[in-house]
């Protein structure tokens, strides 16, 4: 039995040792995975940033293309962020951003994707056999947006401006934005001219009995 000791004594060192080891290391992958998703991801509405969505989307470009499907991206604009930021806070404004986030990943499948591309613009790609794919987005993010704007007791609203565009596969990732984008800058300037300025910044649109 004494014989045995020093062994009994080295296995455990040794299988404590390795237990350390895994420790540190699964410490360190979680410390990986940490910094991995503070690199793709926007840190206020948890969806991917500029860097994550143009890397994601190009599997998804890949993918649904050997699959025959075609591809549309989604520019938004927020409306009236500006408006909500000077005379809420800019903690309702953020918490108003993260709505707009919600609305819009709700109304994606699990396959598409969206991505916050810096300030108030987001993007996002619909995955389509057809039109109606289009269809169904523009439904439900209209009625995600609805059921936010009924939930919120301060006097403004969510609202975005938004721009639809087929991707073309014969232009960059950067060019189909832009052509989107130009979609969603017709949309915003049809609201401004027929409300002289951004929904937020109309007072008929100001919630009644909320002021």
């Amino acid at each position: 039995i004494e014989n045995s000791v020093p062994g009994i004594f080295s296995y455990l060192s040794m299988f404590l040792g390795s237990s350390l080891k895994r420790m540190y290391m699964s410490r360190d992958l979680f410390k990986m995975q940490d910094v991995l998703k503070l690199y793709l991801k926007d840190p206020l509405t948890d969806v991917y940033n500029r860097r994550g969505f143009e890397e994601k989307f190009l599997n998804l470009f890949e993918k649904s293309r050997n699959d025959g499907r075609e591809i549309y991206l989604v520019s938004f604009d927020m409306d009236g962020l500006k408006y909500i930021n000077d005379n809420f806070g800019h903690q309702r404004g953020d918490s108003a951003l993260i709505s707009l986030s919600e609305a819009i990943s709700n109304s994606l499948t699990d396959e598409e994707l969206c991505g916050r591309m810096g300030g108030d613009e987001f993007s996002a790609v619909l995955i389509a056999n057809d039109e109606s794919r289009v269809e169904e987005f523009e439904k439900k993010f209209n009625d995600n947006l609805k059921k936010i704007n009924d939930s919120i007791t301060d006097a403004y609203r969510v609202e975005a401006s938004y721009g639809i565009r087929r991707m073309d596969v014969y232009q960059t990732l950067k060019d189909n934005i832009e052509k989107a984008d130009s979609l969603m800058y017709m949309h915003k300037n049809s609201k401004i001219n027929k409300f002289g300025a951004e929904r937020n910044d109309v007072p008929s649109f100001v919630k009644e009995g909320r002021v």
